[in-house]
């Protein structure tokens, strides 16, 4: 599937290619989609190591990553990177939610908005599977932005955190 920008009011999201991934891996040349685009010296979040891109490149050969930048759109003339991620297709076909924001970009309902755009873009593909999130237990703010979303708290728990699932 080729995945294309999505605009909404404040945000665009950009769709992450294997350009992107290896200027993530060898901060090498600028890939002509984030020409033009303010990178903040903190991107990428602190959460996204060398490990992490090397994973979501093999993913993204697979078919396994649907995955988008967010750029902040509020200023036209100031278009800044501030956020990331999309889906993972699990094994069993189940499509993870995940998602940063850099620190400074926390609490202005980016996030809610991205997860809403990212959300909406896959009930429009088509996508039946379920749709799962994981957060640590004492993440409120993400709790509430997948709240917000539809998502309800699941019955699972797992070492690496809650588990929520949305209700499509």
């Amino acid at each position: 599937m080729i995945l294309k920008i999505i605009q909404t009011k404040r945000l665009i999201l950009i769709p992450v290619t294997e350009d992107i991934i290896n200027y993530e891996i060898n901060k090498g040349k600028l890939p002509d989609a984030l020409s033009g685009i303010f990178i903040p010296e903190n991107w990428p979040h602190e959460s996204v190591t060398t490990d992490v891109n090397l994973t979501f490149q093999a993913l993204l050969k697979q078919n396994r990553l649907f995955s988008f930048y967010w750029i902040s759109n509020s200023d036209r003339e100031n278009q800044v990177l501030i956020g990331s991620r999309g889906f993972i297709v699990h094994e069993n076909a189940d499509f993870e939610l995940g998602y940063s924001v850099l620190k400074q970009y926390e609490n202005q309902g980016y996030t809610t908005g991205a997860v809403e755009t990212l959300l909406e873009w896959y009930k429009e593909s088509g996508f039946k599977e379920t749709v799962i999130a994981k957060t640590e237990p004492e993440n409120y703010p993400s709790i509430k932005v997948l709240e917000k979303n539809g998502f309800s708290r699941s019955e699972f728990k797992e070492e690496s955190g809650l588990g929520l699932v949305e209700i499509l």
